[in-house]
């Protein structure tokens, strides 16, 4: 006669250690929703309203101004292929100080869009070689 040898399961354990007590909870949950179930459908509407309000009011999270000024935050992603050599590197940095320069700025001239339309063509011309 074969026996199989089973492992205690942390699972099965808790199932054996609390086996009445879960039997107790679950019925009594079972007749107190059978016996009140509209107190059960307006206490999870009103649950579910609430946390829509939270949602969209208290907890709303507040995107950064920052984030959205940074033009050349895509070109020294992780994930971009960055090939240049130590030149094209001081290059890139010095045209990102043009630009925050630029940025900073309260009133554009046409100066400075012609810098800027410069400094753009520069910076796709290091990224296509």
């Amino acid at each position: 006669m074969r026996y199989k040898i089973t492992r205690p399961n942390i699972l099965s354990e808790i199932r054996k250690e609390f086996s009445r007590q879960y039997i107790k909870i679950s019925s009594g949950l079972v007749f107190f929703f059978s016996r009140n179930p509209k107190v059960v459908f307006a206490s999870m509407v009103v649950l579910l309203a609430a946390s829509l309000i939270l949602c969209f009011t208290v907890l709303r999270v507040r995107s950064e101004k920052s984030k959205a000024k940074s033009v050349l935050k895509p070109l020294t992603g992780a994930g971009v292929n960055v090939g240049l050599s130590i030149g094209n590197l001081q290059k890139m940095l010095s045209l990102q100080q043009e630009l925050e320069a630029i940025l900073k700025k309260d009133t554009l001239g046409a100066a400075d869009s012609v810098a800027f339309r410069r400094i753009m063509k520069e910076v796709e011309s290091m990224r296509s070689h």
